[in-house]
Formats: C-alpha cells, structure tokens, sequence
C-alpha cells in the first residue's frame, strides 16, 4: 500500500532503454511488465472475503483492475470503484520519475535512447506529465533554477614563518605575484574569446635536435632549454627561478609555428628543474595528454615558457571564455591576531592588484576570492548557456 516514490537517473552520457521488451520481463506475480521505469504506487491488499484490492491466485498476488478497488464509501460510483469493503486497503499514491540528462529527448541527437516505435510515455508510468504519448517531439523540459552568479573563496592561507630571519628578527618582505586579469576590474583578460596569453619568462626559441638546445627528451613528454633566455639572465628580474623552478609548475608549455603563430599548442608545465652545470631547464608536461611530438608545424617551430596563474575552460574547451561570461578575480590580506589567527577586522579591502599586498613584512595570511558571472552581456539563461570552470589557482609567493 506504499506510495510510488521517487525515482532519478542522472547521467553526463545516455540512458539507454532501447533494448527493454516487454516478453522478457515479467512481475514476480507473472504478470508482464509493461513499463521499463515505473513508479506507481504499490497494489492496496484485499479485504473481506478477498475483496478489494490485491487478491491471491495461482501465481501469487495478482493486480485487480480500479472498478474493483476499495475506495471511500459514497464518494465514487460504482462504476469506479467497489466502495467499501472491511480491511482492504487503498492503493498507494503515484511516485515521481525523472531523467536528468544534458539533452533529453532532442529529436537530432537524444541522450534518451528509446526502441524504435515507442515513445517515453510507452516506457513509463505513471503517466508522463508535459510529454505526448506519441511522436517524438519534446514538449516540456525541467530546468534547475539557477542564477547567473556563483563565487568561490579561499580560507585564509598562512605565510607562516616565510621569509623570517633568526640573525635578524624581522620579517622579510613578501611578494607575490599573478597575471592575467585586468589589475583594476579582477576580469580575467580575454581577445576574441580566449583568454590572453602571458609574456613569455623564456623564449621563444626554435626548437632544435639534440644535443642542441632547445630539444624534446625521447619520452616525448620532456623539454630542455638554456636558462639564459630568463629577462636579464639568471641574476634579472625572472632570475629567481634558478633558485626555485617549482614556482614554474603550472605554467604553460607554448609550441609554435615559425611561419604561422597562430598554428600552435600549448602544454601545461607538471614539473620544472633547473640544470646547475649546463645552465638549462627541464620541463615535464602533463602525461595524461598528448606528447610534445604531436604538434606539427609543417616546418620550424618556436618553443616558449608563458606564466600561467590559472586555468579557464568552458564546456571543455581549454583557455575558453566567451563573451556571455566574466570571471573576476580578487585578493585580501590581514595580520594574525593575538593567538596567532587570521585577524578578519584587520583584512584589507579586496583588490585584483596583486602588488598592493607585496612589499610589506606584516601581512601573515592572505586570500582569494573569484566571481563567475556566466550572463555578462544580460541575454538570459537556457539550458544551453556556456558556463566556465577554473581548472586551477595558484597565487606564488616569495621573500626578499
């Protein structure tokens, strides 16, 4: 006598209903199965003298057509129902079924898959609410309601005892860095779509064989190149990446075509060492994706190592944002307070120049905080609305 509950398929790919047939599925009472997904509530049992709901015969508890229910006395005629009959139960109420897929039923391209000739409502019950029983058309479409902004901030991150000096008991100063976002809005910097590529710190270079520099490693998935490409060398500005090339994972990989630039791929960078004798860098990429080998430019190729602070994609399109979208990012900073936690009534005001947080001693935590707006342009939102995803963030911090 329970009711029908509640029943969700969720999936990124396919529902796949269409191999079901009905001749091969049978209830345990041997009746035929005459739905792939079903939800109705449960048969009421039987009464007085077996009347009025589920009744037992030779091949267990048997289903009674609704004229033959209990129901109410008074309420229904006859012809609906049997009315009241001592003990019988009532049938339990409808549940609820839902598919929850990116595309539903679209008639080019469904992600419910049904046997031909049948529709949705064949393979369901209860009955389907906003959809036809025949034809193929997607009448009605449930949509989450969601709005057109989301954000995401960080816990306060400790420097910890970074840059301290036990010869000399002050702090140095921090500096950190970031690129990529217009320092007065926080908007990540776009052209046409795609997010701005940084300045290269090394390159570019044409690529050579080996042993000449730059040239891949025969695993495919290793770069060497002369450090002496670093802005000034090793001792100029970008310089400190001798000391500590870690602060180089996450940067991107950039392989170029010498005749046509914009012919290029660009591989996210999953380690980096420095090569104290020969003055040079190795660079690892990520070894879940393509080698260095795939890229073909049909003649020379230039190599360049581009910072990378973050990563945007949109419905899986690597450094995508369109113009329907805005990501805006921001920073804070703040002292401890006496039991050595983020002092919050101490915290600067939010900022997208990172540089307004380096150069000091006194700042022990810092923080990020980044805004999606995936209706920037103010067209409204459907289901098919492109929305952007930050792969990752990172903000690298040093001492001088």
């Amino acid at each position: 006598g329970g009711a029908g509950g509640h029943v969700i398929l969720q999936t990124a790919g396919k529902i796949d209903l269409s191999q079901f047939t009905i001749d091969v599925m049978t209830t345990p009472g041997g009746n035929p199965l005459t739905q792939a997904v079903f939800a109705n509530g449960a048969q009421g049992g039987a009464g007085k003298e077996n009347f009025g709901g589920a009744f037992t015969g030779t091949l267990g508890k048997l289903e009674t057509s609704p004229v033959k229910d209990a129901c109410p006395a008074n309420l229904y005629p006859a012809t609906v129902c049997a009315g009241h009959i001592d003990g019988a139960g009532g049938d339990g109420g409808p549940g609820i079924i839902q598919m929850h897929t990116q595309r539903g039923l679209d008639p080019v391209d469904p992600d419910i898959i049904l046997p031909v000739g049948q529709t949705i409502g064949d393979l369901t019950k209860p009955t389907v609410f906003g959809y036809p029983n025949s034809g193929t058309g997607n009448s009605k479409r449930l949509v989450p309601s969601f709005g057109s902004l989301s954000r995401a901030r960080s816990e306060w991150i400790p420097i910890g005892e970074g840059g301290f000096d036990p010869n000399d008991p002050v702090y140095k100063n921090l500096v950190l860095s970031f690129g990529g976002i217009d320092p007065a809005t926080g908007n990540v910097e776009t052209t046409g779509g795609v997010v701005n590529a940084l300045a290269p710190v090394i390159g570019p270079r044409v690529l050579a064989a080996a042993p000449a520099l730059p040239h891949i490693k025969p695993d495919g998935f290793t770069l060497e190149i002369e450090a002496s490409d670093l802005a000034g060398g090793t001792g100029g500005p970008n310089g400190y990446f001798t000391a500590h090339p870690h602060l180089m994972k996450g940067f991107v990989l950039e392989l170029s075509s010498v005749t046509n630039p914009t012919n290029l791929k660009r591989f996210q960078i999953a380690g980096a060492s420095y090569q104290a004798t020969a003055q040079s860098f190795l660079f690892v990429v990520e070894s879940a994706g393509p080698t260095l080998t795939t890229f073909q430019a049909g003649g020379g190729i230039l190599v360049a190592v581009r910072p990378a602070f973050f990563r945007i994609s949109t419905n899986n399109s690597v450094d995508s944002l369109p113009a329907s979208a805005r990501v805006q990012i921001s920073f804070q900073g703040t002292v401890q307070n006496a039991n050595g936690l983020p002092d919050e009534s101490a915290a600067s005001a939010p900022t997208s120049d990172i540089s307004a947080l380096s150069g000091t001693n006194a700042l022990r935590f810092f923080r990020f905080d980044v805004l999606f707006d995936i209706d920037a342009l103010d067209q409204g939102l459907t289901p098919a609305t492109p929305t952007p995803a930050l792969d990752f963030l990172r903000i690298p911090m040093r001492f001088q």
